[in-house]
Order: C-alpha cells, then structure tokens, then sequence
C-alpha cells in the first residue's frame, strides 16, 4: 500500500530543492568533450622487427601483404629471421624457409661482439624455426634434416627435447614408426607430450604392453606432471575392456541428432555436465571433428543424470529420467551453437567407460 510523505521528508525535499535552485546550471555545450579514439597501428614501415610483433596480433593474410612489402624493399642480413617469421605466419612455408636459410648464410660485421652475439641467438631461433617451416610445408625429410643440425651446433640448448619429439612426428609421417619411437623415447625423458605420442605410436601398432612399458619408464621422471601420466595410466588399463552398452543412452541433442546403437567407428565422449557454464563450446568443437569426419568417426555429448531441474537450476530428487532428459533437450535446443548428439547415461555407464 502507498503511504502518503511524512513531514520531514517533505522538508528535506525542500531543502534540496531549495539548494539546487541557486547551482549553476550546466549546459550541455559546457559538457568537456571525450577524447577522439586512437586507432591501435596495425603496421609498422620503419622497422621489420616492430612489425613482426604487429603480425603476431594478426592473421595469415595480413602477414602475407607484410611479407611482401618487407621482401619488395630488399630484406637483407639480420633482419631476414623476422621475414622469416612474418612468411610462416603467412602460412607461405616455402617462403619463410627461404628466408631462414638466407639468415643462417650472414655473418655480422668482424669485431661487433654485440652482433655476433645477437647473431648467434637467432640463429639457433631461426635453425629451431626451419623444423617446424619444413614439417609444415610437408618436406619431412628437410624437417628431419633441419632437427639433426640444430642438435649438432646447439646440443646444450634447452629445446633440444622439443627438436627430438618434432622430428618423430617427421619421421612418422616419412612412414618410419622405428624411428620414431627412437625420437619420441629421447624426448619422453623430459616430456610428457612426447610420451604421449610413443604411447600413440605402440596403440596404432596394436601393442598396449609396450605403451604400458613406455609409461612404466618414462612416467616416474615426469614428476612435474604426475596427474597427467597416472591419468594416461587409467587409459591404457582399460584398452581391450568391454565398451559399456550404448542402448542406455536417452538422446537430448539438438532436434534432428541420431545416437549411434554400436562402436563401428571410432567413438569420441566428451564428458559435460548441465550445471557447467559454456560448456555447448566445448561440444561444439568435437561436433567440427564429427562433421570433418562424419565417415570414420562419433562424436557424442555425454552428462549423466544428476536429477537436475534446468527451469529451477536445483536438485528436484522427484525427477524422473525422462523429466530430466526432456529438460536438458529443451536446454540444448536453446544453444546457439552447432552440438554433435548428446546422451544422459546412468552411473555405470561412466564407471564402465572410465570416464571422469
């Protein structure tokens, strides 16, 4: 119910009101004006090195006009590492190894200690760089080549694990999982990313034991990432177990969506939960790796239920499985995201899968 201003309100309105009759008044010309914006620049003319880190914000079309205007002024001599790094941000590989391979050919001016020495720190940046431009470009064998160099007149470099673990990927791609595995097993040492690929290698193989034995090896000198490897541990223990029963998936994917009944393609989870924010991004990138690969691969959204009520975002305990499921579908449909199919499992489903 409304209630009618007592009488010392009213006097306290007065009172300002009273004030603010003799303020100043403020017109809106008298207002000071904002500040023009300032356009970031986006290029840099005067210097090849200030450019580069202009590129780094931008994308390959970009990078490839600024190749070209830094090549059309006659890039020489130090600078060509940064014409280097423009051509392979350009994605123009070919280019930026030629760039490289010119850079690696200077020699700074006899007696500039700071030259030399400045030379010397590029040019083990710019030999490191031509593995990848190589690897990229899909010359294997250059990559390969360029990987045993930089070893060779960097051996105390701190990358040098990186070199090894890039090279196995070369030398896979050349078709020589042997010596992959060597490369990859130099890198493990220090690497959890390169254990990770010698596991790869043993299961495209077929051979669970002997990714199990490259675990058992390198895992324990990894201790900076012990979460990671017990993680990679679990995996490979339920290598050959039984799939859990995809008949008990309810469907509650986009309109349209199908679930596969069977694991005749390789099956990708991604393990979500309603109650989780963004989490339709997350799902939408393995919808991408469906559709590129919709002949080979599944890719479904699986959460369990949790009687969960999305209309009151609480535990409702007299939900019932088909009350949530149609919840979580009309939740779904409201994304404007593009999401692969999606199930709601019992408990079991997850422990058979090991899915956490």
């Amino acid at each position: 119910m409304l209630r009618r201003p007592t009488a010392a309100f009213l006097a306290i309105l007065g009172a300002a009101a009273g004030s603010l009759a003799y303020a100043p008044r403020i017109f809106a010309e008298d207002e000071p004006k904002p500040e023009p914006k300032v356009e970031k620049p986006k290029t840099d003319d005067t210097s090849i090195f200030k450019d580069w880190t202009l590129c780094k914000q931008r994308g390959a079309k970009h990078c490839r006009e600024r190749g070209e205007f830094w090549a059309g002024k006659g890039t020489t001599g130090k600078d060509l590492i940064w014409l280097g790094r423009i051509w392979g941000r350009g994605e123009d590989h070919a280019k930026a190894a030629a760039a490289y391979e010119q850079f690696l050919e200077y020699k700074p001016p006899a007696g500039d200690e700071a030259a030399a020495g400045l030379n010397t720190k590029n040019r083990e940046l710019a030999k490191q760089a031509l593995i990848e431009v190589y690897f990229n470009g899909r010359e294997f064998a250059k990559s390969v080549t360029a990987a045993e160099k930089f070893r060779e007149e960097f051996p105390a470099s701190p990358v040098i694990p990186d070199s090894w673990d890039d090279q196995g990927h070369a030398q896979r791609l050349l078709g020589d999982d042997a010596k992959a595995i060597e490369c990859f097993e130099k890198a493990a040492e220090r690497q959890f990313r390169a254990l990770s690929d010698l596991v790869d290698v043993h299961l495209c193989n077929g051979d669970v034991e002997k990714a199990k034995a490259a675990v058992a090896k390198f895992g324990p000198g990894l201790d900076k990432q012990p979460d990671k490897v017990k993680w990679m541990s679990e995996m490979l223990e339920v290598v050959g177990s039984a799939a859990p029963n995809l008949e008990v998936a309810a469907s509650v994917g986009p309109e349209g969506s199908t679930l596969p009944k069977s694991y005749e393609k390789v099956t990708v989870f991604l393990y979500w939960s309603v109650q989780s924010a963004n989490v339709d991004r997350k799902l939408a990138a393995i919808e991408m790796l469906r559709r590129k690969s919709a002949d080979k691969v599944n890719a479904i959204g699986i959460a369990t239920y949790k009687k969960y009520n999305v209309e009151t975002m609480k535990i409702d305990d007299a939900l019932t499985h088909e009350q949530e499921a149609a919840g979580v579908t009309k939740l779904i449909g409201q994304s404007p995201e593009r999401l692969p199919p999606c199930a709601l499992v019992p408990q079991d489903f997850l422990d058979a899968a090991k899915i956490k």
